[in-house]
């Protein structure tokens, strides 16, 4: 699925962005539902919408990427980190996952396709 093709900006509210965050994941339940295999990247930072995932969608598996601080503002490359306005995890409050399925940290230790790799044998892909 592409983005704006049933995604459509909601605003940058909490409300807002939880609103935009169920709608996303209800269609990702409807797609699963068809025997679609179904990947949403996105920033999930609410835990009621991960809670929310678990409960509706057979099969979820949660993927949380980690990055310290630090590698973020060094990757920093269009200043987001920096402006601290209406970016997750800086301005705004972020419910870091508790029991993720399988966590990556994504420090530039580990290579592109050795992350990839990795997520490929955990699912047996």
């Amino acid at each position: 699925m592409e983005k704006g093709t049933v995604y459509f900006f909601t605003g940058l509210s909490g409300a807002d962005r939880l609103k935009g965050a169920y709608r996303v994941f209800r269609v990702a339940r409807m797609l699963s539902e068809q025997g679609i295999d179904v990947i949403v990247c996105g920033i999930c930072m609410y835990s009621q919408v991960r809670g929310w995932n678990r409960a509706n969608i057979a099969r979820y598996q949660e993927v949380y990427i980690k990055v310290k601080r630090d590698t973020l503002l060094a990757r920093n490359q269009k200043g987001l980190y920096t402006s601290g306005k209406n970016v997750v995890g800086v301005g705004l409050p972020f419910d870091e996952p508790k029991t993720p399925d399988v966590t990556l940290e994504n420090d530039g230790e580990r290579s592109p396709e050795a992350l990839v790799s990795s997520l490929e044998a955990r699912f047996g892909l």
